[in-house]
Order: C-alpha cells, then structure tokens, then sequence
C-alpha cells in the first residue's frame, strides 16, 4: 500500500470512527434547566434519533424517538408541525446513515486495493468519489440540525430559546457529539483529496527466484 494511498485509508478510518460515535448518541443538544420557582429541575438531550427528558419534580425520565414524539398534527410553531418535524429527522438520519455508508465502502475498496498483488497509475477515483459524497452528506446533516435548532423549530427563535421559556436558570449548547460529526466531515474532505491525489505504481508481485551456484 503507497504512502499516500494508505494514509488516505487511515483518514477514512478516523471519519468512520467519529461518524458512528456521533450518530449512535443520543445528546447532540443538551438542555438544563429550573422551572416552578425552582422546585424541578429538568434536562433534556437532544440526538438525531432520540430525545431524552428527565423531570426531578414528577421524577420521570425517559427517552422516545424523534419520528415518533407526539402527534403529528400537533402544531409547533407558525404551520410547523410535528409530523414536519417527523421528516426534518428523517431526512437528518438517511444523511448520515448515507454518510457512514459512503465511508465504509470507501475504506473496505481503499484497503482490499491497497492489499492487492497489482496497482494501477491512475488515482484512487472510486475511493476518492465515495469519501467526498460521504464529506457531502456528513455536512448536509449537521447543517440540517444547525438549521433545526437556531431556526426552524422556534419559526426564527431557537430550540434552546423556546425551552427556556419559564425557566429560573437555563443552560444549553451543543455537545461533544456535535463536534464529532462536525470533524467526521473534515476528515473525509482530507481523504478525498488524499485520495484524488494519488496514483499508485503498476506492478505485480512474483515469486522470488533463487539461484544455486554449484561449486
């Protein structure tokens, strides 16, 4: 495997680690806050798949999936509704399911061609075009969330400012998951140019010869 073709596997591999972690948990936004003068203290977790609340007054928690929390005809705000809302996440889990997916071919070409017994001088296209649409669905993804809390869940206010409506104290930001999708995408970006890049040498491998001098 070439040095260049080799790290561009290695920064595949990276993508794919930090795109799991940051799809599979469930706190992309998370929110703490007071409510009733102080007497409960709520949180809540925001992911691309699940939301999870806790209540300390009632002393209820759970977690329920984002397509399937409340009803769909529910209004939220403006004519956003909850079976919109349904969609918008929808949409947020086929991208990065799609991202992922995109990042493993990738890898599984990158390394069998990297192993294999003959090269080729051109570059690593079929690698290259798969980590960059990967790049691009990651990216879709996190802006659709960024989309979904600063703007379209609050028509123009923010997830965060909504529920912070008749909180005492409140607190919200974005976790470390965030983060990761965020990195994800700029880990593919440096694979796909790695990839598109570098061209490998032809050769075969072939048995070594072995020559007997006799005396």
């Amino acid at each position: 495997m070439g040095s260049g073709h080799g790290t561009g596997v290695f920064l595949t591999s990276i993508a794919i680690s930090l795109g799991v972690i940051s799809t599979v948990t469930h706190h992309w936004l998370d929110l703490q806050g007071t409510y009733n003068l102080g007497t409960s203290y709520n949180t809540m977790d925001v992911g691309l798949f699940e939301t999870c609340n806790s209540q300390s007054l009632s002393g209820s928690s759970g977690c329920s999936r984002n397509t399937e929390n409340g009803h769909a005809s529910d209004t939220i705000c403006g004519d956003h509704t909850v079976g919109q809302m349904w969609q918008y996440f929808r949409v947020m889990q086929a991208f990065t399911i799609a991202a992922v997916g995109c990042a493993i071919i990738a890898f599984i070409f990158g390394f069998a061609r990297g192993c294999a017994t003959r090269r080729f001088t051109t570059p690593s296209v079929f690698e290259g075009t798969f980590t960059m649409l990967g790049c691009i669905f990651s990216i879709i993804t996190w802006a659709l969330f960024l989309h979904f809390t600063l703007e379209w869940y609050g028509c123009g206010q923010s997830f965060c400012d909504v529920q912070a409506q008749g909180s005492n104290s409140f607190a919200c930001g974005y976790n470390y998951s965030f983060a990761l999708s965020v990195a994800s995408s700029g880990f593919l970006l440096m694979a796909s140019a790695v990839f598109f890049a570098t061209g490998e040498e032809y050769y075969e491998d072939k048995p070594a010869v072995i020559v007997v001098v006799a005396d």
